[in-house]
């Protein structure tokens, strides 16, 4: 926990970004989601106005073995829906991909997926805050060869300008 508290504070103390611009380049999100396997820690980078990366991570040991999951999604910002007092509704679609590393005594296994998704993002104006939902169908592709149709995520993210 320690490990995480500096960063968030030294991102914390490099501002937010401005109400009503969470969708434009150079913007950063911090926060808490899921991804094509497993979620964690989420972060969205806006590389420009219309395109954006964002992952997760999450990492945990306990007395039966230990394991990290880390996601990776491209995402195609698509023209905001709606425009409402305090709040843009906007959506993304994109390609994502997903990789889980795992022990459990002698037991090792390696978890590699991919998936499509397409996001509906409620992007707060009054504070620089989204809430995103996420349909989410992937392929699993290594350890367990599983293709699933209805799988969903989610993301709550706190932006930076």
């Amino acid at each position: 926990m320690s490990r995480l508290l500096i960063p968030t504070l030294l991102l914390a103390a490099a501002g937010p970004a401005r109400a009503g611009e969470l969708r434009h380049a150079g913007n950063f999100g911090l926060g808490f989601g899921g991804g094509t396997y497993g979620g964690g820690i989420s972060a969205k980078y806006f590389a420009s106005d219309t395109t954006a990366f964002q992952g997760t991570l999450n990492a945990w040991a306990n007395k039966n073995g230990s394991a990290i999951v880390a996601n990776g999604d491209y995402l195609v910002e698509m023209p905001d829906l709606a425009n409402l007092d305090g709040m843009d509704i906007g959506w993304s679609i994109g390609p994502g991909v997903g990789l889980g590393l795992e022990t459990a005594g002698s037991y090792n296994s390696v978890t590699l997926g991919i998936s499509g998704l397409a996001g509906l993002e409620f992007n707060l104006n009054v504070i620089p805050l989204d809430i995103v939902l996420e349909y989410r169908p992937r392929l699993l592709l290594i350890d367990i060869v599983d293709f699933e149709l209805v799988t969903f995520g989610g993301h709550v993210r706190y932006y930076f300008g």
